[in-house]
């Protein structure tokens, strides 16, 4: 089973103001880098100083999602090595630093799962003149029935999606149960109707879920999507490569 966790941001949640390099060039909602690893880390604030006299959680929503050692043990128990914890010092309001260690993460793994075929959606376009991808289409939302791809699913653990689907932070049945077990404060394990998605033993393509996408990719070379999503376009549409 795989449950989607929505940001929980109460009026106690901590807030920190963070040194950032060069803000407007980085982009965070659970991933830095559109599901892959991030390396730029030049972008990325070192130190964070709060704003408020509020306690630490596990979970930290300040431009950027910051999390405890208990959060990374519990993704680095289930998939080692495959998102990134970028270190960062944290000060309280009088400038004393926090003990504890803390990191920014980054979601490196990205994919599509959802099932399409069957269920209520609603499509969207890219509306960006600033971009070579002006008009591309993606799926905003899949509604009832909201169901998933087990072979596609299958020994994976924390992801984002890519053009079908809400892009928040999914999880797999056993890093929730971990996260509900560990009591990590201020994530919303309940997001949306609280309940895992269904899931079907069937195989996933976009030829058959959503072949509009794949179309439209293949039809556009956008230099837009070859710069933020190489590992798609090398898996989807490995042409452009060769025209590079």
């Amino acid at each position: 089973m795989a449950w989607q966790i929505g940001s929980f941001e109460p009026p106690s949640n901590p807030r920190f103001e963070l040194n950032w390099p060069e803000r407007e060039l980085v982009h965070f909602n659970f991933a830095l880098a559109n599901g892959r690893k991030f390396t730029q880390l030049h972008l990325l604030p070192t130190l964070g100083r709060q704003k408020d006299s509020k306690p630490l959680v596990d979970v930290i929503y300040s431009g950027a999602p910051i999390v405890s050692d208990r959060f990374r043990d519990i993704i680095e128990h289930f998939e080692p090595g495959v998102h990134d914890f970028f270190p960062i010092e944290l000060f309280d309001k009088k400038g004393n630093r926090y003990q504890e260690n803390r990191y920014i993460f980054n979601v490196a793994q990205r994919f599509d799962c959802m099932i399409v075929q069957g269920a209520q959606i609603s499509w969207g376009n890219l509306l960006r003149k600033d971009l070579d991808a002006y008009g591309m289409p993606y799926i905003e939302r899949v509604m009832n029935p909201k169901r998933m791809s087990l072979q596609a699913i299958r020994g994976r653990h924390v992801w984002r999606r890519v053009w079908i689907g809400e892009s928040l932070l999914t999880v797999s049945n056993d890093v929730h149960a971990a996260l509900n077990k560990g009591k990590i404060r201020r994530l919303d394990l309940k997001f949306g109707n609280g309940k895992p998605y269904e899931e079907l033993d069937v195989p996933w393509s976009y030829e058959e879920q959503a072949p509009e996408i794949l179309k439209w990719h293949r039809e556009h070379q956008s230099k837009y999507v070859l710069e933020n999503y190489p590992d798609w376009v090398r898996e989807f549409c490995p042409q452009w490569l060769k025209q590079v």
